[in-house]
């Protein structure tokens, strides 16, 4: 199978998953498995008749009617998926991973923190009722606390999906210099939110420094980590993407018409 056929298979399966609605992970996963199936239908047609072209346009027939096929797969995704694929939406940025800007970043970021403190902020005031009878609050400082923690973890979410897309940037820009600036900044991120956190709750500014030095040590050397597993997971993703998206679905129709 030469590269120009294996494009073809894919762009008919690319027409028959593009327009389902759910999320980007589960069209991964129709596309891969579609892929699978219809280059084991065109094996067998191209053993039967070594014509690529032919074996090609039979197994789109045998493939079956695209239209019919994207109904069926839409039909087999949950309704959590279609949740997903709404929340997938929202958090979408600009494409900061594809033309990296300060301000592209920082809006994806803050979309992604806005999510997590507005999830945490209901899981509170859902848990709020059953607090009070078990007297979870009885000081205002248990109160300051449960409202603190999911600012913090936003806080948290933020400084990490910032970092890990401006490590991608620096990476494809062979910038090796600000990625280890993003290295550096990354071992920081844990001790500033726990600094914050701290010393809100107990009004003291060196008992927040004295707990923020002791996450420091187990920071640096997991904080890194995540930025950059992120920032490998971001890039995988967008390769994939532009593999997929890039292919003209449109087209595909009219050049097995004129094979």
């Amino acid at each position: 199978m030469n590269d120009l056929t294996l494009v073809e298979l894919r762009t008919l399966v690319e027409r028959a998953v593009r327009p389902v609605r759910t999320t980007a992970a589960q069209k991964m996963r129709m596309r891969e498995e579609l892929l699978a199936h219809l280059t084991a239908i065109f094996e067998e047609e191209l053993t039967a008749n070594p014509n690529e072209s032919l074996a090609l346009v039979r197994a789109a027939q045998r493939f079956g009617n695209i239209e019919e096929l994207t109904e069926q797969l839409q039909d087999s995704v949950s309704r959590a998926q279609s949740v997903g694929a709404y929340l997938e939406t929202f958090l979408q940025s600009p494409c900061p991973t594809e033309a990296f800007t300060f301000l592209g970043a920082a809006r994806y970021a803050s979309r992604v923190s806005v999510f997590v403190l507005a999830f945490n902020l209901v899981v509170l005031i859902v848990l709020f009722p059953w607090m009070l009878l078990q007297g979870e609050f009885d000081t205002g400082r248990h109160l300051l606390f449960a409202i603190a923690w999911p600012v913090a973890l936003a806080a948290f979410m933020f400084g990490l999906f910032f970092l890990s897309l401006w490590v991608l940037h620096a990476q494809s820009s062979r910038a090796w210099t600000q990625t280890a600036i993003i290295a550096a900044l990354s071992t920081l991120l844990v001790p500033a939110v726990t600094f914050a956190v701290v010393a809100v709750i107990v009004f003291d500014v060196k008992t927040g420094w004295e707990s923020a030095r002791t996450t420091l040590p187990l920071a640096a050397l997991l904080s890194p980590l995540l930025v950059f597993g992120m920032a490998w997971t971001f890039a995988h993703e967008l390769r994939q993407r532009r593999e997929w998206v890039s292919l003209e679905v449109d087209s595909i129709v009219a050049r097995l018409s004129e094979s």
